[in-house]
């Protein structure tokens, strides 16, 4: 999905509802709020995150890339790993 519909989901789901989420190292992680970033890398994977700022994760979408600003659990998301929607 492209970063806009994604983070529209995001806030749909936001509290009261119960969190957009996806799941990293099989744990289940929610994402209360992100904010789109536009990159200049296009040979990146979707679901990837491929970089951290101020600790929070980058994550490489369709068509440019979302920054987790709020999820819990607050788990330590490795870059260069993937971010997966069971």
């Amino acid at each position: 999905m492209n970063a806009e519909n994604i983070l529209n989901l995001i806030k749909a789901l936001s509290r009261p509802y119960p969190g957009a989420h996806f799941f990293y190292e099989k744990k289940l992680v929610k994402v209360w709020k992100a904010e789109i970033i536009n990159v200049k890398e296009n040979n990146l994977e979707p679901g990837k995150i491929f970089k951290k700022n101020k600790s929070m994760p980058i994550i490489k979408c369709g068509n440019k890339a979302l920054k987790l600003t709020q999820y819990s659990p607050k788990k330590n998301l490795l870059i260069n790993s993937y971010l997966w929607k069971h």
